[in-house]
């Protein structure tokens, strides 16, 4: 994830509160024919202490984003159908260089064939920039000119075979995802790599409330420049989803993970991983959501793959029907395996939002950083003072 976007207050981990008790963002629909158009813009102001992630001679700047978005859909019955295009534009005060443009494309398909078969399909085209200093420019942020720009293409299908009332409930999910690195092609050409896989999870009914589950996935991971890093991932996940009244819903799920590669000079990977996903309600204006994974990345520059560990929360308080806080904490642990290094980052977000109208949000925030690298030269603290609006119609 490009650390970029966590600097704007408009980008969220977790969604809000939704009680109608509440005042909330409710952007108007633009009704032609039987399609709903809604449009939004989101605008940050945000003063960043160090916007190359640098160890030392942190250089500092304001920066500007614009955010519109347009999401265009339709309901006929229980099926829903929408195409969205958004945009993120941003421009520094004192480095040019780093002015983006990001864009995507989506759609979203949700066709209800009956009450126990459902499919839901996603296919998107998204253009990103890799912000200097960031991913695969982590330490050397200075000997770019300027970000590095890339392209992801994604197709996921999910098709759901069961009642939620039903004893047993079967999940299966494709997905295929492709990114392409556009800019320095002598160099990121060899970044390049297509990830398809699959998965299959099993529900079974424990009580009103709750289900086990069981799980298995298998995903392939291709370089196109760079057969090397080819590898194969197979994982097995026991768990449980619940959803106990207002109170909590969650999943949990761990098991076993078994990273291979192609290439038997590179190191292989056997061992525990988890997923937990929760969302804690002790009072119906105040929530906590924590998200837990332990899983493998693909390496951005050191080692075969990285071993990630991280832990997410945001606490979200309502003080008033128009007024909320949030307060956030990432904590992530990556050994870049069969390598020495290993990195522990950070960061404690503050967020305050004020819902002026159903159709205008503006908030503050701050944001510290800081990743600690047991290799030279990766180490950065970050502070971001955010200020900023969501409108729309």
């Amino acid at each position: 994830m490009n650390k970029n976007n966590s600097t704007l207050l408009v980008v969220s981990l977790f969604t809000l509160v939704s009680s109608n008790s509440f005042a909330k963002f409710d952007p108007a629909v633009i009704k032609a024919g039987g399609i709903g158009v809604v449009p939004t813009v989101a605008v940050a102001e945000t003063y960043d202490s160090n916007i190359l992630y640098s160890e030392t001679d942190e250089k500092s700047a304001l920066v500007t984003v614009i955010a519109p978005k347009v999401k265009a859909g339709m309901e006929v019955g229980a099926n829903k159908y929408s195409v969205t295009a958004s945009a993120s534009m941003g421009r520094y005060s004192s480095s040019s260089a780093d002015n983006y443009i990001d864009s995507g494309i989506g759609m979203d398909i949700h066709q209800s064939f009956s009450r126990k078969a459902v499919l839901d399909v996603n296919a998107s085209r998204n253009n990103y920039h890799e912000a200097r200093g960031a991913g695969y420019s982590k330490g050397i942020a200075s000997l770019l000119a300027e970000p590095d720009k890339y392209h992801i293409n994604r197709l996921e299908g999910k098709f759901s075979y069961g009642s939620s009332d039903a004893i047993g409930r079967v999940v299966f999910r494709l997905s295929s995802s492709t990114r392409i690195y556009d800019t320095r092609r002598s160099i990121t050409q060899l970044r390049d790599n297509n990830n398809i896989g699959g998965d299959i999870t099993f529900f079974y009914h424990l009580m009103p409330k709750t289900s086990l589950l069981f799980e298995l996935s298998n995903r392939e991971i291709k370089y196109d420049n760079n057969p090397t890093y080819d590898s194969t991932e197979q994982r097995a996940l026991v768990g449980v989803s619940w959803d106990i009244s207002a109170l909590t819903t969650g999943t949990a799920k761990a098991g076993l993970l078994e990273k291979n590669f192609d290439d038997a000079s590179r190191t292989d990977f056997s061992g525990f991983s988890w997923e937990v996903g929760a969302r804690w309600t002790p009072l119906t204006y105040s929530v906590v959501d924590v998200i837990t994974k332990g899983r493998t990345e693909e390496t951005n520059g050191s080692g075969d793959y990285i071993d990630s560990k991280s832990f997410l929360t945001r606490w979200t308080h309502f003080w008033s029907k128009k007024v909320n806080t949030a307060l956030d904490l990432n904590l992530t642990k990556n050994q870049y395996q069969p390598t020495s290094r290993v990195e522990n980052y950070y960061s404690l977000g503050v967020q305050v939002t004020y819902n002026m109208r159903r159709w205008l949000n503006v908030g503050a925030g701050f944001t510290r950083s800081s990743n600690s690298s047991t290799a030279a030269g990766f180490d950065f603290d970050k502070n971001v003072f955010s200020v900023s609006l969501q409108a729309s119609l």
